[in-house]
C-alpha cells in the first residue's frame, strides 16, 4: 500500500491537493492508482469516500471510460448517501455515453431526479445535455437530439460545448435539407 494510507489521510482537502499536483497528463496512471490505494487503505469513510470519488474524475480525464465507470459505480452503492452522489451519477453518464452505451446513459439520466439536477453546477448540466443530444442522435432520435442541442445553446457559456452542439446540429439540419438553418448555426461559430 502507499505511504499515505499507511499514514492514514485525514483531511480531505489533502486528497483535493494531491489529486491536482500528480494529475498532470502524464501522471493521471498514478493519481488514479493512488486514490485507488487511499480508498481502500483507510478505515475513515470520509477520506476513503473522497478518494474514490476523485478517482473517478481522474479517470475520466484519462479517457478512461470504462475503468471509470466501474470506479463511478462502486462509489454509488459504496456511498449511496454521499453528497457527491448525483455527481458521481452524472460522470457516470459521460462515461457511458462516451463507450457509446447510449441506452444505458440516458436510462441512467432518466433516473436522475430534476431536482438532484438542479444541484450540479451549469457547466455539469450542460455537459449532460450534451450528451443526452449525442445519445439521442445516435439512437436515431433526432427531433429529441434537435431539441435538447438547441436547449443547450441558449443556456451554456462552455465554448467548447457550444461548438461542439453547434456543429452537431448543424450538421443534422444540413442531412435534413434545412441549409439555411445549418448555415446560421455555422455563422453562429464564426461570431
Amino acid at each position: 500500500s502507499s505511504r499515505i494510507a499507511d499514514h492514514g489521510v485525514q483531511n480531505p482537502g489533502i486528497l483535493s491537493a494531491l489529486t491536482m499536483s500528480i494529475s498532470t497528463d502524464w501522471r493521471i496512471p498514478s493519481a488514479a492508482q493512488l486514490l485507488k490505494e487511499v480508498s481502500t487503505g483507510t478505515t475513515e469513510s470520509t477520506i476513503s469516500e473522497e478518494a474514490q470519488f476523485r478517482r473517478g474524475g481522474v479517470l475520466m480525464a484519462a479517457n478512461d471510460f470504462t475503468e471509470a465507470e466501474q470506479t463511478l459505480r462502486e462509489f454509488i452503492v459504496k456511498f449511496p448517501q454521499s453528497g457527491r452522489l448525483v455527481e458521481a451519477q452524472a460522470q457516470l453518464v459521460t462515461a457511458l455515453a462516451r463507450q457509446n452505451r447510449c441506452q444505458d446513459a440516458l436510462n441512467l439520466m432518466e433516473r436522475i431526479p430534476g431536482s438532484a439536477l438542479e444541484s450540479l453546477s451549469q457547466e455539469m448540466r450542460a455537459s449532460l445535455t450534451y450528451e443526452q443530444a449525442w445519445c439521442l442522435n445516435e439512437l436515431g432520435e433526432i427531433s429529441k437530439a434537435g431539441i435538447a442541442y438547441e436547449e443547450l445553446l441558449a443556456s451554456t457559456k462552455n465554448l467548447a460545448l457550444f461548438s461542439h452542439a453547434a456543429l452537431n446540429l448543424a450538421g443534422m439540419e444540413a442531412s435534413a435539407g434545412h441549409h439555411d438553418r445549418a448555415a446560421e448555426l455555422l455563422s453562429d461559430l464564426l461570431e
